[in-house]
């Protein structure tokens, strides 16, 4: 591996990292923050089914967009959503302000699957066509998770020292900054690293001629079709789709309802 390929893997890591470590952070406070605000149970379901539904909608439609528009911008974008839903969310005191930092959020989600390992890819073959870029995209995932374990180990420390009272700041109510505020405070300047690091590091590589929108999104019908004939008439992969659901609904409920339980 030359130094260039190696510097490569370093900024997707440190990229990998700085993209999970917020998500972590705000994970654990989410339903807590939104207790706070005095939004009930049902309606913090309905939140959280809104978000899963846009991201999934979204994920084919935006799938392409990187390849129209450039893996750099789409990065850019996306990022810049995070940042505003953090804000938002983190600091919103009204349902429809909360509910406009879900949805975003969970359009940068979509943006931002896939268009950080696309322009790994672009760049490694760039430098050596021939290069074998499974240990990198190993460890890229192994950092993320990293991250995202950490992430939720501060976040929990943060938010159980809010509602413990060793915040100076108002543990409910109507007040912008809410001891329970402070991950989502953390996780924004982690967004805005994570910015920086991007327009410095992300640099567009030439490919073959881009996609036009209208290709990408004359493809999406087929795709779709494809995809679920391919999971309905294969046993082994309609049995993963759907042990996949039933373990991501009991770990979506777990995660939703432990912690009021637990606080």
């Amino acid at each position: 591996m030359n130094a260039n390929i190696r510097t490569l893997t370093r900024r997707y890591i440190v990229l990998n990292v700085l993209s999970w470590l917020p998500t972590g952070l705000c994970a654990p406070v989410l339903v807590l923050l939104l207790a706070a605000r005095g939004i009930d149970v049902a309606t913090m379901g309905t939140l959280l089914a809104a978000y899963g539904l846009t991201a999934a909608c979204l994920e084919l439609p935006t799938g392409g967009i990187a390849d129209v528009l450039g893996r750099r911008p789409v990065l850019i974008a996306a990022t810049a959503l995070f940042l505003l839903s953090t804000l938002l969310v983190g600091l919103g005191t009204s349902i429809l302000v909360i509910t406009a930092g879900i949805l975003l959020e969970a359009v940068g989600r979509a943006l931002d699957s896939g268009p950080l390992q696309a322009w790994y890819v672009d760049a490694v073959h760039a430098a050596d066509r021939d290069a074998d870029l499974t240990p990198a995209f190993a460890r890229g995932r192994t950092a993320g998770s990293i991250a995202l374990a950490v992430g939720a180990v501060a976040g929990g420390a943060l938010a159980g020292g809010a509602l413990a009272g060793w915040v100076p700041l108002p543990a409910a109510g109507d007040t912008p900054v809410l001891g329970l505020s402070l991950p989502y405070l953390l996780a924004a300047g982690i967004v805005v690293v994570r910015a920086l690091t991007q327009l410095a590091w992300v640099s567009e590589v030439k490919r073959r001629p881009r996609a036009v929108v209208r290709d990408v999104l004359a493809d999406i019908p087929r795709t779709v079709r494809d995809g679920v004939l391919i999971c309905t008439r294969n046993s082994t992969l309609r049995r993963i789709t759907i042990l996949c659901g039933v373990i991501g609904v009991a770990l979506a409920t777990i995660e939703f309802l432990a912690p009021l339980r637990i606080a």
